[in-house]
């Protein structure tokens, strides 16, 4: 796939997600050129991030948004976006994570050791899906736009206010456990476990290269 065509379909689901974000803020253009803009989310790099576009590019018209690499492009795209509006690194991250799951159908399973990102994207799916998930949802549409306002709404509040973000773990809680056994027994993590893992890295994303080294944002805002 050419250049052109990767920076085409970047800017076009950019643009959705720009839509769907509208009742927040204005995220902005997306500059592209002279270099991406902003740095890929945590253990992913700016080559496989440009792999994975033209590949979600070429089977867009067959597999639509349910695909790994259609996940992965929305972690970063819309964790940018999370960022340019408001949101500091690890919530950033958390809300484009959030995005891609409730976008893609696919959970970003990079963070299954730290269980802090994992309740805020558990957080993230209930907030967005009350009731039931479907995946067949329109950018544009009002009840989107007004679930997202929601969720962003949540996420800077738990920001600015620690306390909150236990006052929602606990009123999400009876909610949130079914969600947190499913991803524990696929996973094979005990995902609220106050520990961080180490040494295996559960993944549905090939990842070649290093991320950005600890401490350095990965989300970078206007």
């Amino acid at each position: 796939m050419k250049s052109e065509d990767t920076i085409r379909i970047t800017l076009e689901e950019w643009e959705k997600i720009r839509t769907s974000l509208s009742e927040i803020g204005d995220v902005g253009d997306l500059e592209l050129e002279p270099e991406l803009g902003f740095r890929p989310a945590r253990g992913y790099n700016g080559i496989y991030l440009v792999g994975s576009l033209n590949r979600f590019g070429a089977e867009f018209p067959e597999k639509g948004y349910f695909t790994p690499e259609a996940a992965y492009v929305y972690v970063n795209l819309a964790g940018y976006a999370g960022a340019r509006l408001g949101l500091e690194d690890s919530f950033a991250e958390s809300f484009g994570s959030g995005y891609s799951w409730v976008r893609t159908g696919l959970f970003d399973v990079y963070y299954a050791g730290d269980h802090r990102s994992i309740i805020k994207q558990l957080l993230f799916f209930q907030t967005f899906y009350p009731v039931e998930g479907d995946f067949y949802w329109k950018f544009e549409s009002p009840e989107v736009k007004d679930r997202l306002k929601r969720v962003f709404a949540a996420f800077l509040l738990w920001q600015e206010n620690p306390a909150e973000y236990v006052k929602g773990l606990r009123s999400f809680g009876e909610k949130l456990e079914p969600l947190r056994r499913g991803l524990s027994r696929a996973l094979g993590v005990p995902i609220l476990e106050r520990t961080r893992s180490s040494g295996v890295r559960y993944t549905k994303y090939a990842q070649p290269g290093q991320g950005p080294s600890e401490g350095e944002p990965r989300f970078r805002g206007r």
